[in-house]
C-alpha cells in the first residue's frame, strides 16, 4: 500500500454504487487520473463536502489494489475567488477539454502551470490550452476547405475549421478559438 500526496484540480465526479463518488482529478504529480471516494455521497462524508468540480485542492491518494482517496483540503474554489459566471463557464470548458484530450497517468507540468495561472488571472486562452494538449494551432489548417485561418476546434472530431467551415457543425462540440 502507498501513499500520496499531491496538488489537484477537480475535473468532475460522478456517482458510482448507492454511496461512493468516482472523481476525475488532474494532479501536479500524476497528471489526469480517477480516484474512488468510497462513502463519498453519504451526508456525512468527510470529503463529500470538500471537493466539487473546478475546486483546486490538495489530496491524499492511496494506492492498493486501485486508487482511493483518503483525504482532502480544499485550497479554492473557482467561483468563490472570482465570481464572474462567464469566467467560470469557461473554466468548466476547459475542464471538460482536459478531462477528455489528456492522457491518463502522464503529468504536464506546464497543462499544470496552465492551470493555476488561469485561475489566478482569471483568463483563459484557449489557443494556449489547446497547445498544452497537443493540438498547435500554428500549423493548423480547415479541416473541410485547408483554410489556414482557424478559429473553431470540434471536440468530437479533434479537428481544426475556419469561419465558413464551422457553421456546418453541431454548437455544442466546437471550441471558437
Amino acid at each position: 500500500m502507498s501513499e500520496y500526496i499531491t496538488r489537484a484540480i477537480v475535473l468532475g465526479f460522478e456517482g458510482k454504487k448507492e454511496h461512493d463518488k468516482v472523481f476525475d482529478l488532474y494532479t501536479e504529480s500524476f497528471g489526469r487520473i480517477r480516484v474512488q471516494s468510497p462513502g463519498g455521497r453519504k451526508i456525512l462524508s468527510k470529503l463529500s463536502p470538500h471537493l466539487d468540480t473546478a475546486d483546486f485542492a490538495t489530496v491524499k491518494i492511496i494506492e492498493k489494489n486501485n486508487l482511493t482517496l483518503a483525504d482532502s483540503f480544499r485550497e479554492e474554489k473557482i467561483t468563490e475567488k472570482n465570481g464572474n459566471a462567464v469566467f467560470f463557464a469557461r473554466m468548466l470548458r476547459v475542464l471538460s477539454l482536459v478531462k477528455r484530450l489528456s492522457p491518463e497517468g502522464l503529468p504536464d507540468g506546464g497543462l499544470w502551470h496552465f492551470l493555476g495561472d488561469a485561475r489566478r488571472r482569471g483568463e483563459i486562452d484557449f489557443r494556449a490550452l489547446l497547445g498544452h494538449l497537443g493540438y498547435g494551432v500554428e500549423n493548423a489548417s480547415c479541416e473541410e476547405c485547408g483554410s489556414r485561418r482557424v478559429t473553431a476546434f470540434s471536440e468530437a472530431s479533434q479537428e481544426f475549421f475556419c469561419d465558413a467551415c464551422c457553421l456546418k457543425l453541431p454548437g455544442n462540440n466546437v471550441l471558437y478559438l
